[in-house]
């Protein structure tokens, strides 16, 4: 497995992706990942296993070093092996070297995997936005202060 940052080329299987993992969740289209390979603000990567998207994730790093999760996103077949924290620790890595001071982001209430994930690496919740989601759905919102949690690094 590996981590490379999104390029054009790897847009649509993201997309794809994209498709599957957020099925009935209002899943991003394909433009809005083509807007993230040439924003300058962002930083996305995409995890390869066998030259096949495993998952993908991404944010902006924006005023103040903060970096703003936007988007993590895990085949079911790479979930359980280490890809979203692997993923996830290569953003917060990145984010580090453009001058990152913390993070934030939003997940949909409930998501007991992704809750887990951030929290192990040193999230924590904050509140809640009410019915953020199109389908009425609570987010939490978690901030990381500082550097992220030493521990393995992205594969």
């Amino acid at each position: 497995m590996e981590l490379v940052p999104l390029s054009s080329g790897l847009v649509p299987a993201v997309t794809a992706l994209e498709a599957e993992v957020f099925a009935g969740r209002d899943p991003w289209p394909e433009r809005a990942f083509r807007q993230e390979v040439d924003n300058r603000h962002a930083l996305w990567l995409v995890a390869l296993d066998g030259g096949l998207v495993a998952g993908y994730g991404g944010g902006w790093l924006i005023a103040g070093g903060v970096c703003h999760v936007l988007n993590l996103g895990v085949a079911s077949s790479a979930r359980r092996t280490g890809t979203g924290e692997a993923i996830m620790r290569g953003l917060l890595a990145r984010a580090a070297e453009r001058g990152f001071t913390g993070s934030w982001l939003e997940v949909r209430k409930g998501n007991e995997a992704a809750l887990a994930l951030y929290r192990k690496l040193g999230y924590r919740e904050t509140g809640t936005r009410p019915r953020h989601y199109s389908d009425g759905t609570d987010a939490i919102v978690m901030v990381l202060k500082g550097p992220p949690l030493p521990g393995k690094p992205a594969l």
